[in-house]
């Protein structure tokens, strides 16, 4: 996969308001993933300065809890706009 074309293999949305969905691609497999959003503990948003000065884009890591715990799911190299609007809707749930 080639770097300039992450943030198109990789997306975030919300879909009916109750559950995220997080699709990744890894080794040229695409992994979608869905989470609902009382099965989410935490989210958190990490951007380099060169993601955030050059392309404006972030990483969101996702803390699931699960039967034996926890996983923390990322979606890297999403756009900030994208980032936002999900920690927003997360952030009005709670």
């Amino acid at each position: 996969m080639v770097a300039g074309n992450k943030g198109k293999a990789t997306t975030a949305q919300v879909v009916n308001g109750q559950v995220l969905v997080l699709k990744t691609a890894k080794n040229y497999e695409t992994i979608t993933t869905y989470i609902a959003w009382d099965k989410i503990q935490s989210l958190s948003i990490k951007q380099s300065w060169w993601l955030a000065r050059r392309n404006q884009r972030a990483h969101l890591a996702v803390v699931v809890r699960t039967d034996t715990g926890t996983k923390v799911l990322t979606a890297r190299y999403l756009p900030m706009e994208e980032v936002k609007a999900i920690f927003d809707w997360y952030q009005s749930l709670g």
